[in-house]
């Protein structure tokens, strides 16, 4: 299928990812509001365990020390650009080849994307992972870890709401999409930069 797109050229990559990649987000963002509508109480627990877990003295103490803002710094850093890409200078070849009126629409279009990836998804991933996993009757309310590893907590936490069939499916399908719109995009800025 993706070998089919790339033969298209770039006119059926942008015709193909327009449809794709708001579905796919959409998609994403409806089944984190879901989970998040279907359990208020968890809801309002993980925000209370993020600013607790915040300011504690531990954190605070961490942070004064500058341990804590290296590792966030360190690691946030590269989870933002593994997210979004913002930085690394690849998608400026998508942004360029966009047919526009006006260059600041494209550039209007890049920041918001940047905003929906970091902001809204990784934020909802956020909240759907504390609040189903870490409050309540969550695998790691009781800081048991057992079974839980970092590329299967989004399935862990879908599956706790949707059923373990349905939340694996739900979190397969849209890892699909995430990573299939990430193929075609890279193909498109292979060949940008040998050209």
């Amino acid at each position: 299928v993706a070998g089919i797109i790339f033969i298209g050229g770039i006119k059926r990559i942008a015709r193909v990812t327009e449809k794709v990649v708001p579905l796919m987000a959409f998609l994403y963002i409806i089944g984190c509001v879901i989970i998040l509508c279907m359990n208020p109480a968890g809801l309002v627990e993980a925000f209370k365990n993020i600013f607790i877990g915040a300011f504690s003295p531990q954190s605070v103490g961490g942070g004064l020390l500058g341990v804590t803002v290296q590792k966030a710094m360190r690691f946030g850093v590269a989870r933002g650009l593994f997210s979004n890409e913002a930085g690394m200078g690849s998608t400026p070849h998508a942004h360029a080849t966009a047919d526009v009126k006006h260059p600041c629409d494209q550039g209007i279009i890049a920041m918001i994307g940047v905003f929906i990836d970091t902001f809204v998804v990784l934020t909802m991933t956020a909240l759907v992972v504390i609040s189903t996993l870490y409050v309540g009757d969550g695998v790691l309310a009781s800081g048991s870890a057992e079974g839980v590893t970092k590329a299967n907590m989004a399935q862990l936490a879908f599956g706790s709401v949707f059923g373990e069939k349905i939340g694996n499916g739900f979190v397969a399908v849209c890892l699909f999409f995430f990573a299939f719109s990430t193929i075609i995009g890279w193909n498109l800025f292979g060949k940008v930069n040998m050209v």
